[in-house]
């Protein structure tokens, strides 16, 4: 309920000019706080006139005046939407307000003490009112999106540290792979029997001179050799008994021989031969011979021919079988001109091993 007081108007003159103001005194100094004393009460003024009075609200229900002890505040609810404010009652006339004359402003006195500041008891509460929501009122439209704007990219932190490697378990072995082509057969090693003229014998037959050892007497350098004829074929023989790894084939044959001429023409040499098996009679014929022609360097210079072609041995030869060889100096071949005699001193045979 709301009450109006209004001040009573009669017997209030117009208002008169206001008076100047005179200059303001000094301040005085600041006196000690004396105590605090509450003057009296002046007399109450005459009331106003009663204004209008306004519809009573309903009253709400009247709690009971005993409060009990407070429970523990629970958690806050979900603040709903604030209801329409209702509309604004009619405001009612106001009277018209008349002010009597202003008198001149007097000087300003010393302020004084502050008196001491008593508190009243404070009175006991009163019962709390029902309350009661107003009507939630409609949801206002929802507001346009506004622009997303997505900030810089912040820098790229730094690389961490590599974490510790472990190795996992080794996987099952696969399956093996289909086996790849036979390669080509690469060349077969070779074997190689030397025959010294020291270790030979001149054939019964058209033989050779008897092997001789001769010294070349500056540097006493001893060589055993055995001179062929120029002017006829002459032969020397050795036996010997192939290795076990001899795979039967043919064998080739380079020579090593000397001659006291300067002369640079050439000589003849062949080889030829018979293999033996056990129990094989001896008296059977040589394989067929292969030559190589060789001519002369110098006077008692080495000279080592090149190898002849393949030598097949006659009888069937075998690894570990007794081979007869036959070398010889072809002296009524064209290619053979060397008008002097032909030192060999020695016979490289190459065979192929199994």
């Amino acid at each position: 309920m709301t009450t109006l007081y209004l001040k009573p108007t009669s017997g209030i003159g117009s208002t008169g000019p206001t008076g100047s103001t005179g200059p303001t005194g000094a301040t005085g100094p600041t006196g000690p706080t004396g105590p605090t004393q509450a003057g009296s009460t002046g007399p109450t003024g005459s009331t106003g006139l009663t204004g209008v009075t306004g519809s009573t609200g309903p009253t709400g229900a009247t709690g009971p005046t005993t409060a009990g002890p407070t429970g523990p505040t629970g958690p806050t609810g979900i603040t709903g939407p604030i209801g329409s404010t209702g509309a604004v009652g009619a405001t009612g006339a106001t009277g018209p307000t008349q002010a009597g004359s202003t008198g001149p402003t007097g000087p300003t006195g010393p302020i004084g003490a502050t008196g001491a500041t008593q508190a009243g008891p404070t009175g006991p509460t009163g019962p709390t009112g029902a309350t009661q929501a107003g009507p939630t009122g409609p949801t206002g439209a929802t507001g346009p999106t506004g622009p997303t704007q997505a900030g810089p990219t912040g820098p790229t932190g730094s690389t961490g540290p590599t974490g510790p490697t472990q190795a996992g378990p080794t996987g099952p072995t696969g399956p093996t792979g289909s086996t790849g082509p036979t390669g080509t057969t690469g060349a077969a090693p070779a074997g190689q029997i030397i025959l010294s003229v020291a270790g030979g014998w001149p054939s019964t037959t058209s033989g050779c001179a008897d092997a001789v050892q001769v010294e070349y007497g500056t540097n006493d350098i001893d060589l055993w050799v055995a001179d062929f004829n120029p002017d006829t074929d002459e032969f020397m023989q050795w036996s010997v008994v192939m290795p076990s790894d001899y795979d039967g084939g043919t064998v080739t044959a380079v020579f090593v021989w000397l001659a006291d001429s300067a002369s640079g023409n050439s000589v003849v040499w062949g080889l030829q031969g018979r293999a033996f098996a056990d129990s094989d009679a001896v008296d059977q014929a040589w394989g067929t011979a292969q030559t190589a022609t060789d001519a002369n360097q110098a006077q008692n210079d080495i000279n080592i021919s090149a190898a002849t072609a393949a030598i097949t041995l006659a009888g069937g030869p075998a690894a570990s079988e007794f081979v007869n060889f036959r070398a010889y100096r072809d002296a009524d071949n064209v290619s053979d001109d060397l008008a002097a005699d032909a030192r060999l001193t020695a016979i490289r045979i190459t065979f192929t091993r199994t």
